[in-house]
């Protein structure tokens, strides 16, 4: 059983978050989210480290995987990123985040688990995920869907040849498109336990130099 903190951005991506949060009740996870955005009082005053601290003790102890639930707004939402930022070096995550992407947009691409590749590989973390399809140039645009921070962890270090043979200086993680979640809460479990595995391989490779958002506008990369 794993201790899972599931975040949205908008209320109404918060229905999205309820039933995956039903989901993790049914594989009897412990879902230790809330029912609403992460704020934080008077945040203007308070740097990167108190912020990052006060989320840790707010929100994040104990973690074990963050879920992150991505709707239209959800790539450049402040609170987003700082739930991310603090989770990648979470003190109880040794080892670095454990992340899992529930895309609920239509029109973006997204990944799930392949049971059978995942026994083919005898558990290899990176076959089993189609992380990064077959040409596709991976670059910050392409993934500028996903949480910013997340997209730059995956893009940094990216070289198309060790891709092909496996070799990942990069972080990659699990994204899960709602859709088929919600007719396979299967996909849920496989995704989990596949985050908390990837968590060695992502050891180091997470954006946490870049400061935490203080607005919505779009980064430079």
């Amino acid at each position: 059983m794993a201790r899972i903190f599931v975040a949205f951005d908008e209320e109404k991506n918060k229905k999205y978050a309820d039933i995956v949060r039903k989901m993790l009740k049914e594989l009897n996870h412990e879902d230790i989210s809330i029912d609403q955005e992460i704020k934080i009082k008077e945040e203007k005053y308070k740097s990167d480290q108190e912020v990052k601290e006060e989320i840790r003790n707010q929100f994040l102890k104990d973690v074990d995987v963050t879920v992150i639930v991505v709707g239209p707004k959800t790539n450049n939402n402040k609170y987003i990123d700082w739930l991310i930022r603090s989770s990648m070096s979470n003190s109880n995550q040794k080892q670095g985040g454990a992340f899992v992407v529930v895309n609920t947009l239509k029109n973006e691409d997204s990944w799930i688990v392949n049971k059978k590749l995942m026994e083919e590989y005898d558990g290899y973390v990176g076959a089993p995920w189609r992380v990064w399809p077959p040409n596709h140039e991976m670059t910050f645009e392409n993934l500028s869907w996903l949480p910013h921070r997340l997209a730059k962890s995956a893009t940094n270090n990216y070289d198309q040849e060790e891709a092909n043979q496996r070799i990942y200086n990069y972080a990659i993680f699990p994204i899960i498109h709602y859709a088929k979640l919600e007719s396979n809460i299967n996909i849920l479990r496989y995704a989990i336990q596949q985050s908390l595995e990837l968590q060695q391989l992502n050891r180091g490779k997470w954006d946490t130099l870049s400061q935490l958002k203080r607005d919505e506008s779009i980064p430079k990369v």
